[in-house]
C-alpha cells in the first residue's frame, strides 16, 4: 500500500517589497530556506506583494519569484497596498471609489500572472485551484480601495458555486484573501477589515463552513497572530514577513503548512534567520468545528442523533461568539495602534473545553445514530474509508489524551486504546478489518468512560484556611495529609471529600 504524502504550502505574506534592497534580500533569503525546508511545496504569497504597487515594485516581485525555486508554482493574492498605488490624495475606501492606478497598473499585472497559471477557474481576479483533497480559492479585489476590498456580485455567486462544489464532495476549502473577516483576530477590524461585502461572505461562508479563511493585513506577529473559531469557518492570521508590529517580530515570518486528511499543521519559522519556532505553531483540526456542529445539527434535526447534544452545540456555539475588544480598530482616530491584545481570546481552560466539546460531536457522528436510523446511511463529514475513520478518531483521542482534566485512571485507559490504534495505524496491512474495528471500539470506549479530575478548589481552600490558624498536633497533622492530596494526581473524589469534612469540623470550631 502506497502511503499518500500530504500536501505542503510554504504560506506568506505582506513582503511589502519597496526597491530597497534590504528587503529585496529578505524575500530571497525566506524563499531559499523555505525552498530548503520543503522542495516540494507550492508557495502562497497572501497580498501586499509590494508597498506601493508600481510596475517597478511588481517586476520586483516577478524578479524574486522566477529566480527561485517556487517559479513554476506560486499563488499570490493583491493587497491593499498592491492596488491602491503610490498617490495617496487617491486612496479610498467607500462604495463608490474606483482609483485608475488599479486598473492602469494593477490590473494588468495581475491579469498577466493568472494566465500564466495552468488548470485554474478564474472569475475576474479571483481563482480556484485544488491540491490534493483541499480547493483552494484566491480571492481578489476589483477595486484599488485604500485598505478593504470589493468584490462583485457576480464574483460573490461564483465564490458560493465554488464552495458548494466543494461541500457536495466532502473537500474542505482554503479561502486566501488579503484582509481578514471582521470580529475574528486582534485588529481584524482596522481599516474596515475585508470590507463593505463583510457580512455577505459571512452568510455565503455559514451555509458552506468547512472552510478556512486565511488573511494578513495587519500585520500582527507571531504569539499574536491566531486561530479563530466562528460560525461560518475558522479563520487563520498570518504574520506579516517582515514587518510585523507586534508579538515576535522576526526578520522573515511565515508557516510551511501540511494539509492533512484529518488535521492541518502551520509550522512557523523566521525564514529570514533560518530559525524553526514550533512554540509558534497551529495544528488546526479538518473538518472545522463550524461544519461540524452543522452536520451535528442535520443529525438531530432528522432524528439520526439524540437531542441530548444540543447542549454540547450551545456551549460551542457561545464560545465561537467570543470576541476581541475590537473598539480602538473601529475608530480611524485610534485604529493605527500596534499593541498587543491584552490578553489572549481564549483561556487554556476554554481551549481545553472547546477541544472536548468538538470531540463529543465527533465521536457521537462516528459510534453512529442514537436513535432509530433511516433506512439510509446519513452523510456525514467524517472521512467513509476505514483507515480515514481510523485516523480521525486516533486524531480526537490524541487531542482528548492531551487535555489534563480527566482522571488518571480514565487518561491512563484512552492511552492505552490509543497506543493500540497507533500501531495499526502505523502498519495497516498487517491487521485485519475485525482487529481493525476491535481497536476503533475500544478507543470510542475509552472516550466514552472519560471521568473529570477530581475538584480540589474546596480542598485548596480549606487547608489555606487551616494553616492561616494557630498550628495543633491534629491541625499540623491534617495540614500534612492534605497536601500530600493536593500534590497526588491519583487522588479519589472519595479520599477529597473525607479530608474537606475532616476540616469543615475543625475549621467551624
Amino acid at each position: 500500500m502506497t502511503k499518500q504524502i500530504a500536501p505542503q504550502l510554504i504560506v506568506l505574506s505582506d513582503l511589502h517589497l519597496n526597491g530597497q534592497p534590504e528587503r529585496y534580500q529578505t524575500v530571497v533569503r525566506a524563499l531559499q530556506t523555505a525552498a530548503e525546508q520543503a522542495p516540494a511545496a507550492h508557495l502562497v504569497v497572501n497580498g501586499d506583494l509590494t508597498d506601493t504597487g508600481t510596475a517597478e515594485q511588481f517586476r520586483e516581485f516577478n524578479d524574486i519569484i522566477a529566480a527561485s525555486p517556487f517559479a513554476p508554482r506560486t499563488w499570490a493574492t493583491l493587497g491593499n497596498h498592491d492596488v491602491r498605488g503610490p498617490h495617496w490624495p487617491d486612496w479610498d475606501n467607500s462604495e463608490q471609489a474606483d482609483p485608475q492606478h488599479f486598473h492602469a497598473v494593477t490590473e494588468s499585472f495581475y491579469t498577466q500572472y493568472l494566465q500564466s497559471l495552468p488548470e485554474i477557474d478564474r472569475q475576474a481576479l479571483s481563482f480556484v485551484v485544488h491540491l490534493a483533497a483541499y480547493q483552494l480559492i484566491f480571492l481578489n479585489t476589483e477595486k484599488g480601495l485604500k485598505d478593504s476590498a470589493y468584490f462583485s456580485p457576480e464574483t460573490l455567486t461564483w465564490l458560493t458555486d465554488q464552495l458548494a462544489q466543494a461541500a457536495a464532495t466532502g473537500q474542505p476549502t482554503l479561502i486566501f484573501c488579503h484582509q481578514p473577516l471582521r470580529q475574528t483576530h486582534w485588529r481584524s477590524n482596522f481599516g474596515g477589515g475585508v470590507g463593505l461585502e463583510d457580512q455577505t461572505l459571512k452568510q455565503i461562508l455559514t451555509a458552506y463552513p468547512n472552510t478556512y479563511f486565511i488573511s494578513g493585513h495587519i500585520h500582527n506577529g507571531f504569539g499574536v497572530t491566531g486561530v479563530v473559531e466562528r460560525p461560518f469557518g475558522t479563520a487563520i492570521d498570518l504574520p506579516a514577513l517582515a514587518v510585523s508590529e507586534n508579538g515576535h517580530v522576526g526578520h522573515g515570518l511565515g508557516f510551511i503548512t501540511t494539509l492533512g486528511a484529518t488535521d492541518q499543521r502551520w509550522a512557523a519559522w523566521d525564514f529570514g534567520d533560518q530559525t524553526r519556532l514550533p512554540q509558534y505553531d497551529f495544528y488546526v483540526a479538518v473538518p472545522t468545528t463550524a461544519a461540524l456542529m452543522q452536520t451535528v445539527r442535520q443529525q438531530i434535526a432528522a432524528g439520526h442523533l439524540a437531542a441530548r447534544y444540543d447542549t454540547a452545540l450551545a456551549a460551542l456555539a457561545e464560545k465561537l461568539d467570543q470576541r476581541f475588544d475590537q473598539h480602538l480598530f473601529d475608530d480611524p482616530r485610534t485604529d493605527g495602534g500596534t499593541q498587543a491584545p491584552p490578553a489572549p481570546l481564549y483561556t487554556a481552560g476554554e481551549i481545553t473545553a472547546m477541544q472536548a466539546g468538538r470531540a463529543q460531536l465527533l465521536t457521537a457522528l462516528q459510534n453512529g445514530p442514537l436513535v432509530t436510523a433511516p433506512s439510509h446511511r446519513p452523510a456525514l463529514l467524517v472521512p467513509p474509508a476505514p483507515l480515514a475513520d481510523l485516523a480521525q478518531l486516533a486524531f480526537v483521542a490524541r487531542t482528548l489524551w492531551e487535555s489534563p482534566n480527566f482522571s488518571v485512571r480514565s487518561h491512563l485507559a484512552l492511552q492505552f486504546a490509543l497506543a493500540r490504534l497507533n500501531v495499526i495505524l502505523a502498519h495497516p496491512t498487517e491487521f485485519t478489518d475485525a482487529v481493525r474495528t476491535t481497536a476503533a471500539k475500544q478507543v470510542r470506549q475509552a472516550i466514552a468512560d472519560l471521568v473529570a479530575a477530581p475538584d480540589k478548589t474546596g480542598l485548596m481552600t480549606g487547608w489555606r484556611q487551616l494553616l492561616e490558624r494557630p498550628a495543633t498536633p491534629q491541625s499540623k497533622e491534617l495540614a500534612a495529609q492534605v497536601q500530600l492530596v493536593l500534590q497526588d494526581p491519583e487522588a479519589t473524589t472519595e479520599t477529597i471529600q473525607q479530608l474537606q469534612q475532616e476540616l469543615a469540623s475543625i475549621l467551624n470550631h
